[in-house]
Parts: structure tokens; sequence; C-alpha cells
């Protein structure tokens, strides 16, 4: 099974949209402004920030290890080397990077293709459960931090987030019944799904059943009790990493005072925006998430909050980068390998 490209027509559209983010964050900021901003960095701080972040990733490959667990078990290095070398194929043009590493694995660890996405579904789902706990907690409970209007509109985005909150609250309940029941009740939950889904059109029947097909696959897998405690303990430990991360960029800057509700809205302005806005590497719409968190919410100047935002993008970028492009050297792998059937 070959990767196939994305059509040409999608690749200048999310093109489009990074270009559309990187607008926003620099339309009123000069260039001799936002070169002269780099001077007032303390950069030492990046260092542990960037430690910050490895051990993020770690936790992550950790997470899919154990993931991984009722088909191979698999070294935890070699898990994380994949991952970052799929992570790189989302960051280059075209964003296959999730079939890729579940490709990489397949011909490395001889792990079913069909076994490692289910897997890969698995690692996205409790991924969307931790962002909507930390959406409802964040725009339900701390809406005031929202009490600004865009220059061009008289919307109270104090108002929408206080709402947007109570629904993702709703959705995290949801999502831990979804789950229970899958857990309980599977053979009944998926009786009633594959009864509903024949009166779809072929097309559809197809998609929604390959779906719940993989999820049947992933929660077979978190069924025993040891794999579950350990996705969820290093699903929340790659999030708190990744949040704390923040914290010496803002020692960087010279922000000021730093609380932990600040560093948890950047990172859920900077989800909310790469979810809404995909673009190859999140690069844009990251931008366009740390100007919305640094300069609407917290106050801090445009120029500050776009030098911030490439800085960070950056460093994220430089962490993916060393660690795949070792692999892809290691491994002696080519384009060939990756993109093509033996």
């Amino acid at each position: 099974m070959g990767i196939k490209f994305k059509k040409p027509e999608k690749t200048i559209l999310v093109l489009m949209i990074a270009l559309g983010g990187f607008y926003y964050v620099l339309r009123n900021v000069s260039i001799s402004d936002l070169m002269g901003s780099f001077e007032k960095i303390r950069y030492g701080y990046f260092l542990p920030a960037i430690v910050l972040l490895f051990l993020s990733y770690w936790a992550r490959a950790y997470r899919w290890r154990a993931l991984l667990l009722p088909y191979k078990k698999v070294q935890v290095t070699e898990v994380y080397f994949v991952m970052m070398t799929g992570f790189l194929g989302n960051i280059l043009p075209f964003r296959a990077g999730e079939l890729l590493r579940a490709y990489i694995l397949k011909r490395k660890q001889d792990i079913a293709l069909s076994g490692a996405l289910a897997t890969i579904l698995m690692e996205w789902f409790f991924d969307v459960l931790i962002m909507l706990i930390l959406f409802s907690w964040v725009f339900k409970f701390y809406a005031e931090a929202f009490n600004f209007t865009f220059s061009d509109s008289d919307v109270s985005t104090q108002e929408l987030a206080n709402h947007f909150g109570q629904f993702c609250l709703a959705l995290t309940i949801g999502l831990v019944l979804f789950i229970y029941s899958f857990l309980e009740h599977k053979n009944k939950l998926l009786a009633m799904v594959y009864w509903f889904i024949r009166r779809l059109s072929q097309k559809w029947h197809n998609r929604v059943k390959s779906i719940f097909d993989n999820l049947n696959l992933g929660f077979s897998a978190v069924k025993n009790t040891w794999v579950l405690f350990q996705v969820i303990f290093y699903s929340a430990l790659e999030w708190l990493l990744t949040i704390f991360s923040f914290y010496p960029m803002f020692s960087a800057y010279n922000l000021g005072t730093i609380s932990f509700e600040s560093l948890v809205i950047l990172t859920v302005m900077i989800v909310v925006f790469t979810t809404l806005l995909p673009t190859p590497g999140f690069l844009g719409s990251f931008n366009a998430g740390v100007y919305v968190a640094l300069h609407h919410i917290m106050g801090k100047s445009e120029v500050i909050a776009a030098n911030f935002g490439l800085t960070a993008w950056t460093l994220n970028f430089l962490v993916i980068l060393f660690s795949g492009f070792y692999f892809i050297v290691k491994e002696q792998l080519s384009l060939r390998t990756l993109w093509k059937e033996d």
C-alpha cells in the first residue's frame, strides 16, 4: 500500500491558510521592529524549553508503546524515532505523517498497518479528551480572560467563550460516556452503529464502518487495565510537559508574572487555531494562536506576540527535525522507501 499525496488544490488551500495566518499576525508589525525584538530575548531560557519539549515527545512515545503492547513489545527508543519521523512528515508538504509512521512501523516491526493505525486513532481519541477538558476549564471558568473585541467587530468574545466552554464540557461528558460504552458494551454499541449505517450511501457506509472497525481494534488494546492506566498517565504527562515548555519562553521574553492559567490559555489558543486551521506543521495557524493569546488576551505588544510565535514554532520544529532526520539517516531511509511499496 503506497502513500498517496493530496490533490494540488488541497495543498494550495492549506498553504493559503498558512499565509493568511502569517498576514493576520504580521499585518501591523514592521520588519525592523520584529528584527529588533530579537535583541531583547534572553536566549538562555530556550534550553529548558527545548528539554521540556523533548520530554513531552518522549512521554508521547511511551504512550504509543503502551498502545502497541497487545500487538508487539517495541523498544521505546524505536517508537520515539518512528513517531518523530512521522511528525516530520506532517511538517513537510502533504502532511501524511500519521500514515507514514504506521507504515514505517509495519516495515520495521512487522505490525499490521491496520493495528498501527488503530493505535494512532486511540492517541487522537485521548488527545481530544484532554483537549476538551482544557477547553472546558479555560473557556467556562476563565471566560473573563476573553473580555476583548476585535477591531472590526462588536461581538463579545467573553460571552462566546462562556458558551463554547459549556459546549466543550457537554462534549467531554459525552466522550467519557462513549469510551465507557465502548469498553463495557462494545458488541451492543457496534451492532447499533452497523444497523444505522446500512441506511447511508455506500461511500459513507464504508467510511463510518472503517472508523468504527479501527476504534474496535484500538479499544481492544486499552481493555487491559495496565495499558489503560499507562495511556491515561502518559497522556496527562505529555500535555503537562507541553504546557510547561512555555514557562521558560515567558521568562525569555521577560513577560512578567507567570501563572499556570496563562500557560494553559496559551496552549489552548494554539490548539484551537491549529485544529480549526490545519496547515503543514501548523505553520501560520500556530502563530495566530500565540498572537491571540499573548496580544488580545494577555495584552502583550503585537511585536512580542509575533516574535514569540515564530520562536516557539521554530524550537518545536527543531526538536522534530533533529529526531526525525537522525532516524532517516540512521536507517538509510529514502523518499522511495517512505512513499512507495516494496
